[in-house]
């Protein structure tokens, strides 16, 4: 009885949210944008659903047609979109990486990046979207209920993606290539490093919530997502990923939380004991017994060398995007591959010294704005907001030196939407700051 509810279920889920999304993405269009957000935020890192609607009319375009709904509706129902301290040097951040498309065309002779006819110009658009949630939250969440919404919303997607793959993966007793936790990232030909960074980066930002949650149930909840997420964590066998969740824990410890100290130092002494048999051998093999670094350690360093060529050749500008897998020749490629395997190095052959300032100045912008946050919030949830934006930060800064962690629209767009969420509340701080210098002001008070 309960196999044949759960497979009556399954068939009607793909179509009501294949149709609801139509009909959503109307509403959102002419109505009310909001509804279409809440929709395009929970489906994002979720590929292995609206990938099924591929086979469905204009269901390759799902996504993109829910997003414009979204986008353009703001701009129909005449909502503002506020202008905030990071507005400016994220729209220069996006024009850098559309310039870096022509000369991409230029160098190598791809088509202009007009029209559908250029490849890059497509894996562009999704990054657009990716950095333009950052606008569409602060156009639509407007005040610190939305605000808790949202930050709930996508802890539960945290916590649903997790559960799925607790239920349908089980590690070796060692560790093996071809089984590693990949979750839904894999329909959109993701690996489970990428996976992983998008789970670290998450789960650091649901761990710094928990620190400031007064709801004792939601605060459980926060705990009980955050352990969840170590299962995927765990078993995509990604060594960023758990240098980047290292660093988060003693970056919580020394400024929130010193108790996780004593526990990341039981886990450092006993986790040979602790760890489950397969990451122990993943870590294990990083060296080998001749104390040499293992292939995929060793490749990175002869990726990193050839990446040298290509900077040297336009040190200031880059050579395009995507121009690493471009300008290597096949016959010279280490093992096929076409990404420097760190993000950073990739942006200094992409858009050149110009373009990773850009990039460092706009992550110390992101960092500046959590922290400000964190200072001025005036509630526990504003402060926590803040504090939790630095966490995820200081995870994806890390896991972006393992490889792109940045550009790929299902892993990066949760830091763009924190990022909004968190400037939002910078804003109702000042408002409120202002309101009540203005209502002192009106009681005979000088300010």
């Amino acid at each position: 009885m309960l196999t044949a509810l759960k497979k009556f279920l399954r068939s009607i889920f793909f179509p009501s949210v294949y149709i609801g999304g139509w009909l959503i993405s109307f509403y959102s269009l002419f109505r009310n944008a909001w509804w279409g957000f809440v929709l395009f935020i929970s489906l994002i890192p979720q590929p292995n659903i609206w990938y099924k609607f591929h086979e469905l009319p204009m269901g390759k375009d799902y996504m993109d047609i829910l997003f414009l709904s979204v986008f353009l509706g703001i701009f129909i129902q005449k909502s503002i979109i506020p202008k905030t301290s990071n507005t400016i040097i994220i729209t220069i951040f996006l024009i850098n990486s559309y310039f870096a498309l022509w000369v991409s065309s230029s160098n190598f002779g791809l088509p202009a990046p007009i029209s559908p006819a250029s490849r890059q110009l497509m894996e562009w658009k999704n990054f657009a979207q990716m950095v333009l949630i950052y606008f569409l939250t602060i156009a639509l969440v407007k005040t610190e209920k939305q605000q808790k919404y949202v930050f709930m919303l996508m802890s539960f997607i945290l916590f649903f993606v997790s559960l799925r793959n607790y239920r349908n993966f089980t590690g070796g007793p060692s560790f093996n290539w071809d089984r590693r936790v990949g979750g839904p990232f894999e329909r959109v030909g993701l690996g489970a490093n990428h996976y992983a960074a998008f789970i670290s980066y998450c789960q650091s930002a649901v761990l710094g919530m928990s620190f400031f949650e007064d709801d004792k149930r939601i605060k459980l909840f926060y705990i009980i997502t955050f352990c969840m997420c170590l299962h995927p964590l765990l078993y995509s066998y990604s060594r960023g990923a758990y240098v980047a969740a290292t660093l988060v824990i003693i970056f919580y410890a020394f400024y929130k939380k010193p108790m996780l100290l004593v526990g990341l130092l039981v886990v450092a002494i006993g986790w040979k004991t602790i760890l489950p048999m397969s990451v122990i051998d993943r870590i294990d093999r990083t060296i080998t017994e001749s104390g040499e670094l293992e292939g995929s350690a060793y490749s990175r360093l002869l990726l990193w060398e050839q990446s040298r060529g290509i900077i040297n050749r336009n040190p200031v500008l880059g050579s395009g995007w995507e121009s690493f897998g471009l300008a290597i020749n096949p016959d010279d490629r280490i093992h096929e591959l076409t990404d420097t395997h760190n993000y950073y190095i990739k942006v200094l052959c992409d858009r050149g010294v110009a373009g990773l300032l850009l990039l460092l100045f706009l992550l110390f912008k992101a960092f500046l704005s959590g922290y400000k946050l964190y200072r001025i919030g005036n509630s526990q949830f504003q402060k926590g907001l803040g504090f939790c934006f630095l966490g995820s930060i200081l995870s994806l800064v890390t896991t972006n030196m393992f490889g792109d962690r940045f550009t790929y629209f299902v892993l990066g767009s949760y830091f763009w939407l924190l990022w909004g969420l968190v400037d939002v509340g910078i804003l109702l701080v000042e408002q409120n700051s202002e309101a009540q210098l203005e209502g002192a002001s009106q009681g005979g008070y000088t300010p």
